[in-house]
């Protein structure tokens, strides 16, 4: 199995969800969609992982992150309260772990993103400097300090049609052959 470390930290970002995410799912008090939304997760991570110059999948991943974060605090406003074992309160404690982790997992979703698109999207606020000190992966090249100028001759400046005359000769047509 080759390993590529430009693939470490979205393969990093992978395990940890798995993990935390089977661990919280050994209590019985997730609701099913805990399941399935978490399985959309990896299996776009795992298309992010084959895909290596796709933005696409990160981006998705991303959106699938940020909604995740939001099911995740309903889901635990709505089903904590059913905790009762010791194994309820692993699987509560890996939800919360995981749930922590959702949010520094959209920061290097967000920047695995912004490296494969080469830096160029930005969505901060149009007008106002990035000061999370983002850069893609190329260094803007400053346009030369002095043009120079390309030298014109005479036939540089005059159009063939100017120098046969048929540039302002009016063509007349006539009904009779």
């Amino acid at each position: 199995m080759d390993f590529h470390l430009s693939d470490a930290p979205l393969k990093s970002i992978f395990f940890t969800h798995f993990i935390l995410t089977i661990w919280a799912m050994q209590g019985l008090w997730l609701p099913i969609s805990y399941f399935y939304y978490n399985l959309v997760f990896m299996c776009i991570l795992l298309w992010g992982i084959h895909l290596k110059d796709s933005e696409e999948p990160i981006q998705l991943a991303m959106i699938v992150n940020v909604v995740s974060v939001l099911l995740d605090i309903i889901s635990v406003f709505i089903f904590a309260g059913h905790v009762k074992t010791s194994l309820e309160i692993f699987g509560l404690l890996s939800f919360l772990v995981n749930l922590v982790a959702r949010v520094v997992t959209s920061i290097g979703l967000y920047r695995i993103q912004t490296e494969r698109s080469g830096g160029y999207n930005h969505y901060g606020v149009p007008g106002l400097p990035d000061y999370l000190g983002r850069r893609g992966p190329y260094d803007i090249v400053p346009p030369p300090a002095t043009a120079h100028a390309v030298p014109q001759t005479s036939a540089d400046v005059s159009s063939p049609y100017q120098q046969t005359g048929l540039y302002n000769q009016e063509k007349t047509y006539s009904a009779v052959p």
